[in-house]
């Protein structure tokens, strides 16, 4: 590897205080300090270990970063493992050269939801999958867009993973509320007696996707959980409750368990 530093290498430059400052040489660009400014031009062509002056007689040892020294001081683009952690994780986790690591972007959809919650101040993890990976395990992009991340699409957490290139397993968590309200009959109750039922719960399934290629046709199966609390109210001001008057309804919760299955055809229009 040549030591000749050129436009596009990253630099470190050391002054003589210790300080670390971590640059990109770009032609034509400065890097700029208290002790005044030097020119990326003075550094390209020259060597690693060379000695530069700024503009103020500031001095400068000019080096490669090792991987320590590059995280210590690159730009925050997501949270950051520093050196006295990565090393311990890449001995427990026996990662080296050439080994394939397994990202999930389920972790990430969940921090970008969370960052949409009012006074929501120190999101986590909500940058560009593509910055880091070449393949996430999530089907959705997580791309950000003029400088924003669009917030996943759909139930639960908006992404589905992919157990297979044609085999996919589908999470689905949503919320329920039901309102109905009618007025009293006279056969039944008083008819200026108003009554009105809520119902609210939340709903779940877990599911199992082929998507047949051949027939354009996605077959699922999977289960189902659904819970339903439900209350009773009346809404006339002068109603006189009867404690001999209940209602199974009012105070209930209901349970449902099933399962699911489904076949959606494709096509073009």
């Amino acid at each position: 590897m040549s030591q000749t530093l050129a436009a596009g290498d990253l630099v470190l430059l050391l002054d003589t205080k210790g300080r670390r400052y971590l640059v990109t040489l770009t032609e034509g660009k400065e890097f700029h300090s208290h002790s005044g400014f030097v020119a990326h031009a003075d550094l390209i062509g020259a060597n690693e270990g060379d000695e530069v002056m700024s503009t103020r007689g500031g001095r400068y040892t000019v080096l490669r970063p090792t991987l320590s020294e590059f995280v210590l001081k690159m730009p925050r683009g997501a949270q950051v493992i520093y050196p006295k952690d990565l090393g311990p994780i890449l001995m427990l986790a026996d990662i080296g050269a050439g080994t394939r690591v397994l990202e999930s972007g389920i972790g990430r959809a969940h921090n970008i939801h969370l960052s949409t919650l009012p006074n929501f101040r120190k999101p986590g993890d909500t940058s560009s999958s593509s910055r880091y990976f070449a393949k996430d395990i999530v089907n959705e992009p997580l791309e950000a867009r003029d400088g924003l991340m669009p917030v996943p699409a759909g139930a639960g957490i908006g992404v589905t993973v992919p157990l297979s290139q044609s085999v996919f397993l589908l999470v689905n968590v949503s919320g329920i509320f039901l309102y109905s309200a009618f007025e009293g009959m006279e056969d039944d109750f008083d008819n200026d007696q108003k009554w009105v039922y809520t119902s609210y719960g939340a709903n779940g399934s877990l599911s199992l996707a082929w998507y047949v290629d051949s027939m354009t046709t996605t077959i699922s199966l999977g289960a189902r959980y659904q819970y339903l609390h439900n209350n009773r109210n009346s809404r006339r001001s002068d109603a006189i409750t009867d404690p001999d008057d209940t209602d199974p309804f009012d105070g209930n919760a209901d349970r449902f368990y099933g399962l699911t299955f489904s076949a959606v055809y494709s096509f073009e229009l």
